[in-house]
């Protein structure tokens, strides 16, 4: 005697298929390898559901412990890191445009949270440390020869000024006076020169025109 199975869609022998008193000729209606995949995908998809929803009751109930795990599991596995890496690639490749626009909308919806994120970033401060050193200079510019209350620039922001060597931050300059600072380098010498030359030009004009009097 030989049956079909639904699934596979080959004739099997009556060995190959588990007994079953419900149906009418005594066998399952799919052969013992079609049953036994089935069972296995079943028991797999459970056990996922299962640790799923372990994931998500320990992210709810200690959301912090969850994350550290998670991170100190990706910066000790290099493997799992790779990994991670080319799934992240991949996903960016396919989403790329749809990110971008979501990224954007969301800029202008929570401008704070992003600038908080650059400082963060680029010289280890949040967004409130910069106001703090801003309040702490009495909300004007850092540069005792400037002094201004307004920041200016393109944007009408103040500039965090940092050590480009040891990445430290300094303070916060306005617009013109980080421009400055960064067109000469920030080299002392360069700034101080320019002073004299000033210093030079304003005493040569009042001699012409002490002269001319």
């Amino acid at each position: 005697m030989t049956k079909v199975c639904p699934r596979c869609e080959k004739e099997k022998p009556a060995d190959d298929f588990f007994k079953n008193r419900r149906m009418k000729d005594g066998l399952s209606v799919y052969c013992k390898v079609c049953t036994q995949a089935t069972r296995k995908d079943r028991k797999n998809e459970s056990d996922r559901k299962t640790a799923r929803e372990y994931k998500q009751r320990i992210r709810r109930e200690s959301p912090e412990s969850e994350r550290e795990r998670d991170q100190a599991r990706y910066a000790n596995n290099p493997v799992r890191r790779t990994q991670q890496k080319e799934a992240n690639d991949r996903w960016y490749q396919e989403n790329a445009e749809e990110y971008k626009a979501k990224l954007r909308a969301d800029r202008k919806v929570n401008p704070d949270k992003y600038r908080s994120y650059d400082l963060k970033k680029k010289y280890g401060i949040t967004l409130e440390d910069k106001q703090k050193m801003l309040k702490s200079q009495g909300g004007r510019c850092a540069n005792p020869g400037c002094r201004t209350s307004e920041p200016g620039g393109r944007f009408n922001d103040w500039h965090v000024d940092h050590n480009h060597l040891t990445n430290q931050v300094r303070g916060i300059l306005c617009a013109s006076c980080n421009l400055t600072l960064g067109n000469a380098k920030e080299d002392r010498s360069r700034l101080i020169g320019l002073a004299e030359y000033l210093q030079q030009y304003e005493e040569k004009s009042t001699q012409v025109v002490e002269a001319s009097v």
